[in-house]
């Protein structure tokens, strides 16, 4: 099997407001606010310590809405780092056009998600991204992703056709109900088979506990209000602080998962999950525990 190295990547949630209220968004319920300044600045000085390029993929909410997203942009960049958002493509073409030239090549890559209960100019979409991708730099990955639904399929189709005719990429997601992947009807499943966002499937089908992962040492969310977590999984090693206190503390070493299913492609995506390479259940326990013990002893002595 070929391994790939891991892609040394954050995701930062910059706000929470957003412009949709996409029926299937598990977000719709958040205060709507942006990162604070203060936690910005934390962050930043965390990005500038770093060893080596890291990915930073700014997320929301939609990112365009944070007030501060191109002067994040410009200092992370001026790090040595990369940038990469998703976001709902409802922004005006100018803000677009900023974004190439505060970005350049370093601009790894954009996730248009399309949301038709939430597009009201749907062939204004398809323009805005076919314009994206021949102006966009030729480094820049780019794709547009929509939620599938039994009830939208045959659009759906017609959007890929549209955009796949003209060399844009786009791939189906599979829809969760409380956090959990949802199946198709037979002749959806078939046709949508190798057109789902990257791992997505596998991830789907794939039991992680034991499996070895690189969470939490080379990938790492931060959440509205500084803290930080793993991944998406909420798991005995979930939580590695907080930035706003000066807690966070990212893992040494490689340590298994221990949560039963991931229900996020994005740590595969970055080359984080050793697919097939796994620890027996008392060799994961006897890894994670010392470090659990430490870290709720050290949140005790706080």
């Amino acid at each position: 099997m070929d391994i790939k190295a891991p892609i040394k990547s954050i995701e930062w949630e910059v706000t929470s407001r957003c412009n949709y209220k996409c029926e299937y968004c598990f977000q719709v319920w958040k205060e709507t606010k942006d990162c604070s300044s203060e936690l910005v600045d934390k962050v930043l000085e965390l990005t500038a310590s770093l060893d080596g390029r890291w990915l930073v993929k700014l997320i929301g909410g939609e990112p365009f809405l944070f007030r501060h997203f191109f002067r994040v942009c410009e200092t992370l960049i001026k790090q040595g780092h990369q940038v990469s958002l998703t976001s709902n493509f409802s922004c005006g073409q100018s803000v677009l056009e900023k974004l190439f030239d505060c970005t350049g090549a370093n601009l790894e890559g954009v996730s248009a998600s399309l949301h038709l209960s939430q597009t009201k100019d749907l062939q204004g979409f398809i323009d805005k991204c076919l314009w994206f991708e021949h102006n966009k730099h030729p480094d820049t990955g780019f794709v547009v992703t929509s939620v599938l639904k039994e009830d939208n399929f045959e659009q759906l189709k017609w959007v890929e056709n549209e955009l796949c005719g003209k060399g844009v990429r786009f791939q189906y997601q599979r829809i969760k109900i409380d956090g959990k992947y949802q199946s198709y009807p037979a002749e959806i499943e078939e046709y949508v088979k190798g057109k789902l966002s990257s791992n997505e499937d596998k991830t789907f089908q794939y039991s992680s506990f034991g499996t070895k992962c690189y969470t939490g040492l080379y990938f790492f969310r931060i959440l509205l209000n500084g803290s930080v977590v793993r991944c998406y999984n909420g798991q005995p090693l979930f939580k590695l602080g907080s930035l706003s206190d000066g807690s966070f503390k990212p893992f040494t070493k490689m340590m298994p998962c221990t949560s039963k299913k991931c229900t996020c492609p994005t740590p595969a995506n970055r080359n984080m999950v050793m697919w097939d390479k796994k620890y027996s259940p008392i060799v994961t326990a006897a890894r994670v525990l010392p470090e659990y013990l430490k870290r709720k002893i050290a949140e005790k002595l706080r």
